[in-house]
C-alpha cells in the first residue's frame, strides 16, 4: 500500500489531515453508494409489504362486510318469502309486501315473486312491468325453483331488465308447507347497486382500486362497467379466488398491469374481493426518496460523514416502527400514532397514510359493532343483545321480569296510513318504552311491532306498574297524522314462571295473547285469569 502511494504522489509528501479527509471522502463515497443501494431495496421491499398487508387487510374487511351484506340479503328474501307465504293475499298486497323489503333494506334493484308455473305474479318496483311475463330460462333454472334452496346466480343478461344482473332466490312455501314460488331479487350491475355502494365509485387518485370476481372469475364489480361480466382471467391470483382461497401476491391485474394484489374470499357466497394498488406508485416514491438522498450528498462531506449516519438511523427508526403498526392494523386496542413530522418524505406520507387507515378501521369497526347491536328504526337494542342480557342475568341468578309488548292492530294502521305512519308509531311506542324504564333495564325491538322490555331485579307487581304506566304514555299520545295507538302486554318473571330464556318468553308471550284475546290495550301477568 506504502509503495503504490509512493509511485503515485512520487516524492510529494501528503499531511495526516489530507489524507484522512481522502479516506474520509472517499469511504463516504463508497458508504453513501452502499446505502444508496441498501436503502432503495430497504425501501422498496418495505413499501411492498406494507401496500400489499393494507390491501390484504382491506379486503378481508371487504369480504367480511359482503359476507355480512349477503347473508343480510338471504335474511331479506326468506321475511318476504315467509310474509307472502304465511297467508294468501292478492297481488295488490304482494306487491306492497315487495317494495316494502326492496326499499327498507335497499339490497335489490328489484323484487319478483315467481309462481309454481314460472310466471311473473308479482313485481317490485311497478315500472319494471314484468308481471304476467315468463321468467327467463336461466332464472327458472335457478335453484330455488329447480331445488327449492336459496339461489346466487352468476351474472347473467335478463331480457326483462334489459341489462346484465346478478339473481338471488329464496323459495315460498305455504301454511301448508308446500312449495308455492320464490320470491327473487335482482342487483342491476351495470346501475348504481350494493356493490357500488360498498366499493365506492373506482379508481382511487393514486390508481388504487378494488373489484369484485364471481364463482366462475367473471368480473362483476369493476371501475370500467365496459368489462362487467368478462372474464377476469386464468392467473392464479383468479385460481386461488376460485379455491376460496385468501392471501396477497404480486400479479397482473385484468388489464395487463402490474400490481400489488390482496384478495379474499367471501364465506356467503363464494365471490372473491381483490384490492390492487399499482407497481409504478411504489417506484414512483422510491424514485422521490432516491432523489432525496443524492441531493443529500451535497453537503460537505466533513459534515455527511456524521449526516449519514444520522440519516441512516432516523431513515430505518421510521420505517420499522410503521411496518410494526400495518403489522397491528388489525388490533382493537392499537393507538392511532401521534402527528410526528419524520424527516423522509415517503415516511411521513405513509405515517399520514397509516394514521387514516387505523381511524378508518377504528370507525367501521364501531360502525358495523353499533349496527349489529340496534334496530335502525326505532334505535332500540336488537334481539341478539336482549338473549345475552338475559343469558347473563340467568347466570349470575339474577331475577328479573320479562315485558312482552305488541302494538294492537299495527297492520289496520300500516294499510290506513302507510308504512312512514307505522314506522312513526314504531318509534313513539319504543321512545315511550326508553323514557319509562331505569338505565340499567333493557329496551328491545323483537320484530315487527313486537318489543320487548328487560327489568333488572323486578317482581312481577312492580313490573306491571312499569307496563301499566307505558301502556297508558302510549294510549294518550298521538303521532303527527292522529292517529290512536294501544298496546297489548304479557309479564313473566325469572325465575317464578320460568328457569330458561325461551320458557320465560312463551310465558309472557301466552299472557300477551291472553291481553289480546280479553280485548286488547290492557296488561296482563304470566299465570293469572284476566
Amino acid at each position: 500500500m506504502n509503495r503504490l502511494l509512493s509511485r503515485v504522489l512520487g516524492r510529494r509528501r501528503v499531511s495526516l489531515t489530507t489524507l484522512l479527509t481522502l479516506l474520509v471522502l472517499v469511504s463516504t463515497v463508497f458508504s453513501s453508494l452502499i446505502l444508496l443501494a441498501a436503502t432503495y431495496q430497504s425501501k422498496k421491499q418495505s413499501l411492498i409489504n406494507a401496500t400489499l398487508t393494507i390491501n390484504a387487510s382491506n379486503s378481508e374487511k371487504m369480504a367480511f362486510t359482503m359476507s355480512r351484506l349477503f347473508r343480510s340479503m338471504e335474511e331479506t328474501l326468506k321475511s318476504a318469502a315467509s310474509g307472502i307465504g304465511r297467508e294468501p293475499a292478492d297481488n295488490e298486497v304482494i306487491r306492497r309486501h315487495l317494495e316494502l323489503a326492496r326499499s327498507s333494506s335497499g339490497h335489490f334493484n328489484s323484487l319478483v315473486l315467481i309462481n309454481t308455473e314460472g310466471v311473473i305474479q308479482a313485481a317490485a318496483p311497478i315500472n319494471l312491468k314484468a308481471e304476467g311475463s315468463k321468467v327467463p330460462l336461466l332464472i327458472q333454472q335457478t335453484a330455488a325453483v329447480q331445488l327449492l334452496e336459496p339461489f346466487v346466480s352468476r351474472p347473467l343478461f335478463s331480457p326483462l331488465a334489459e341489462r346484465l344482473i346478478v339473481y338471488m332466490s329464496y323459495p315460498v312455501y305455504d301454511k301448508n308447507g308446500i312449495y308455492a314460488g320464490a320470491v327473487g331479487g335482482s342487483i342491476y350491475l351495470d346501475q348504481d347497486n350494493v356493490l357500488s355502494l360498498l366499493f365506492g365509485a373506482g379508481r382511487e387518485r393514486d390508481g388504487s382500486y378494488s373489484y369484485v370476481v364471481g364463482t366462475e372469475g367473471e368480473l362483476l364489480f369493476y371501475p370500467d362497467n365496459k368489462r362487467l361480466g368478462t372474464s377476469a382471467g386464468e392467473g392464479e391470483l383468479i385460481q386461488r379466488l376460485k379455491n376460496l382461497q385468501s392471501g396477497q401476491m404480486k400479479t397482473l391485474d385484468p388489464d395487463g398491469q402490474e400490481v400489488l394484489a390482496g384478495y379474499s374470499s367471501v364465506q356467503a357466497n363464494g365471490w372473491g374481493i381483490v384490492v390492487v394498488s399499482p407497481m409504478s406508485l411504489v417506484y414512483e416514491q422510491l424514485n422521490g426518496s432516491i432523489r432525496d438522498e443524492l441531493k443529500s450528498m451535497i453537503l460537505p462531506y466533513a459534515l455527511l460523514a456524521a449526516a449519514v449516519v444520522w440519516c441512516a438511523r432516523r431513515l430505518v427508526r421510521p420505517l420499522v416502527l410503521l411496518a410494526n403498526l400495518v403489522g397491528r392494523i388489525g388490533d382493537e386496542h392499537l393507538e392511532v400514532p401521534g402527528r410526528r413530522v419524520h424527516l423522509i418524505r415517503e415516511a411521513d406520507l405513509l405515517a399520514r397514510a397509516l394514521r387514516v387507515a387505523i381511524r378508518n378501521v377504528r370507525r367501521q369497526r364501531e360502525e358495523l359493532t353499533h349496527a349489529a347491536m340496534t334496530d335502525p328504526l326505532t334505535g332500540l337494542v336488537n334481539r341478539r343483545v336482549m338473549e345475552a342480557s338475559m343469558e347473563q342475568w340467568m347466570d349470575l341468578q339474577i331475577p328479573f321480569s320479562l315485558i312482552a309488548l305488541d302494538v294492537d292492530k299495527f297492520k289496520d294502521i300500516n294499510d290506513a296510513y302507510g308504512h312512514q305512519t307505522g314506522d312513526a308509531v314504531l318509534q313513539l311506542v319504543a321512545g315511550r318504552m326508553s323514557s319509562m324504564v331505569r338505565p340499567g333495564d333493557i329496551c328491545c325491538r323483537y320484530g315487527g311491532e313486537e318489543f320487548v322490555i328487560l327489568l333488572r331485579g323486578t317482581g312481577g307487581t312492580e313490573a306491571y306498574e312499569v307496563a301499566e304506566r307505558i301502556r297508558r304514555s302510549i294510549g294518550e299520545s298521538k303521532d303527527g297524522q292522529a292517529v290512536p295507538v294501544t298496546v297489548s302486554q304479557g309479564i313473566a318473571e325469572y325465575p317464578l314462571h320460568a328457569e330458561t330464556g325461551d320458557e320465560l318468553f312463551r310465558q309472557a308471550d301466552a299472557a300477551l295473547y291472553s291481553a289480546k284475546d280479553a280485548g286488547r290495550n290492557r296488561t296482563v301477568r304470566a299465570g293469572t285469569d284476566f
